[in-house]
């Protein structure tokens, strides 16, 4: 780790390591607690060249902000009050002018953050002198003013992030109830920086024991302390695992018409980044935003110094598959059928077919099957599990929208460049009760291709020629999403949807669509969480006449359907973000790790 330096003033800085490793201009950073002193959030923003979100429903410390933002834009001659930076201006208007940052860097919110969401008493401090003011009652004078308060989840969803990097709090009494909160929703970033004013400072309460107590609950959860300084703590989150036990095997990519687009381990990765779990790969494959492979090739590879070895369908040695020269088949029919192998082989099945690859079933520990059948899946084997398309870091960015449900003008979203029968149906039952053609919007992309110099062309191409950026506009505007896939297949006298999920399920979901689909329960589709009809989506029963009566339902607006879209957009970023599903794969497998503590 490199040597601990101060980011910041004397007054309202914080200690890190110098470069803090780990972090880089992607890196979400919130700062809770402002004051009349951001040169912390200043200068973290500076280092990593990324944005800082700072929060703070103080008035004083709106008007400073205002000031800030007012003198890096050059409306605004510096103010030497000593009010700011701790008493000492000089200081600090010289470390913000030093570590300026574009002003579109610098986002601010005027609420505060606590464990419980709602209006709520904000108490001022008895020295008028003073700007810190506090939720917990008793701490500061009986004077209060009235704010708005979210729970960080709440936050981080209205922002569309998955993750905070690096949490400062300086929150006056709230941090303990504020921490307890954040690891009991699995938040978990890779630095912590509070000052534990419960503890150290108040005009009338302290508690050492609580402060105590929450130091205990961080190092339990993997934190470790790299720094103190009288009543500010700097965490850092550990890396769980000192040996890599997970190695994933890819096929090489190929062209944009046949890329191998190996989207379930891509999620997979994903989730895994943000859970501090390293892996290995067999190639370099997926270029991130930033330029970097998300799999990176690891020489020499044995097998067995593995104890986890992921692969899918597109991915491995399959006798039905026929393959190009420049495929990559490392897992031969030898290694598959070896029963002396010291790691477990998980495989990822998102195939169109049923079970196309039912013959390979034997040689896997645990496989993990989108349209998962419950009424003929359960009765093949008992190591098959439900899986889905799922999102991907690039769906959750491309889909945040702060488009407003009122704003959006596109009633009902018809978008599928490949036919299938359900589609086929779906399509003429909105064309007989439709008669208005400015409430269906069709689109077909038809896989063309982006300018070259398009910043969204190289995922364009490794993903197969999916999610093109005119869709996710389009899509951003979208009340009503048609998501419908698939074909009705009879299956040991069973009727099976076969290929029912798809990207677009996923993309409307977090682009906050209200979701059509086929009914996952009536037709015994399952997935690891399972989403209600009629409370997250709309599901399609494939009888017209009953389908056709919720359409109409749907357009006299007997269907409340922007409630619908919010808590189906809840329910995926509660549930399908590449770390939630990462989280149900690894406890699935009995991964050797405390899962809560990720």
């Amino acid at each position: 780790m490199d040597n601990i330096v101060r980011f910041g003033t004397e007054y309202g800085g914080f200690y890190y390591p110098e470069n803090l490793d780990g972090l880089d201009e992607n890196s979400i950073v919130y700062c809770i607690g402002a004051g009349e002193d951001i040169s912390h959030d200043i200068m973290v923003a500076n280092k990593l060249n990324c944005k800082v979100y700072i929060m703070d429903p103080t008035p004083r410390a709106i008007e400073h902000y205002k000031l800030v933002k007012d003198v890096f834009e050059g409306k605004q001659a510096l103010v030497y009050s000593k009010s700011i930076g701790g008493g000492q201006p000089m200081e600090y208007w010289n470390i913000l002018m030093k570590h300026k940052i574009p002003v579109d860097n610098m986002v601010y919110k005027e609420y505060g953050i606590g464990a419980e969401e709602g209006t709520h008493k904000f108490y001022l401090p008895s020295n008028k002198e003073y700007v810190s003011c506090s939720l917990v009652e008793g701490r500061k004078s009986s004077e209060y003013i009235n704010i708005n308060v979210k729970k960080l989840k709440s936050v981080m969803n209205e922002l569309g992030h998955n993750k905070i990097d690096l949490l400062k709090m300086d929150i006056e009494g709230s941090e303990c109830d504020v921490i307890e909160n954040m690891l009991k929703e699995e938040i978990y970033p890779k630095y912590l920086a509070v000052e534990f004013d419960l503890a150290f400072h108040g005009e009338n309460i302290r508690d050492a024991e609580r402060y105590n107590q929450m130091i205990q609950k961080l190092i339990e959860n993997n934190y470790e302390l790299i720094y103190k300084n009288h009543s500010d703590f700097t965490f850092k989150l550990k890396t769980l695992l000192s040996k890599t036990e997970i190695l994933f095997l890819l096929n090489n990519p190929g062209p944009p018409n046949r890329a191998v687009y190996q989207h379930k381990l891509i999620t997979m990765a994903e989730g895994l980044e943000e859970l501090n779990i390293k892996y290995d790969s067999n190639i370099n494959y997926y270029k991130k935003t930033n330029g970097d492979f998300l799999f990176k090739k690891t020489k020499l590879l044995n097998y067995n110094n593995y104890d986890y070895i992921i692969t899918s369908t597109n991915s491995n040695y399959l006798e039905s598959v026929s393959y190009k020269d420049h495929d990559n088949i490392f897992i031969p029919e030898e290694i598959l059928k070896s029963k002396n192998r010291k790691f477990k082989l998980i495989i990822f099945d998102w195939a169109d077919g049923f079970f196309d690859y039912i013959q390979y079933l034997e040689y896997y520990d645990y496989w993990f099957k989108i349209n998962y059948e419950t009424n003929i899946i359960k009765s093949i084997s008992n190591k098959v599990y439900p899986s889905i398309i799922c999102s991907t870091n690039r769906i959750m960015e491309h889909t945040k929208t702060e488009i407003k449900w009122e704003d959006r003008y596109i009633n009902l979203f018809y978008s599928h460049r490949i036919n299938h029968d359900i589609r086929g149906y779906m399509l003429n039952l909105y064309k007989t009760i439709i008669n208005d053609d400015n409430f269906i919007k069709y689109f077909n992309d038809d896989f063309n291709e982006p300018n070259v110099n398009d910043s969204d062309y190289v995922n364009w191409c490794q993903t197969g020629r999916r999610h093109n950026p005119k869709f996710y506009e389009i899509l951003k505007h979208t009340k009503l999403m048609d998501c419908t896939a698939g074909f009705k297949r009879i299956i040991n006298n069973n009727v099976v949807i076969v290929q029912n999920d798809s990207w677009k399920l996923w993309e409307a979901f977090f682009a906050g669509c209200c979701v059509i689909a086929v009914d996952l329960d009536l037709f015994n589709i399952k997935f690891p969480v399972q989403p209600r009809n009629m409370f997250h989506y709309i599901g399609m029963t494939l009888d017209s006449e009953k389908d056709m009566k919720i359409i109409n339902d749907i357009i006299d607006g007997k269907i409340d359907i922007k409630q619908i879209a919010q808590n189906g957009n809840d329910f995926v970023r509660n549930n399908y973000t590449p770390k939630e599903f990462s989280k149900y794969v690894l406890k699935t497998v009995n991964f050797d790790i405390h899962i809560s503590n990720n």
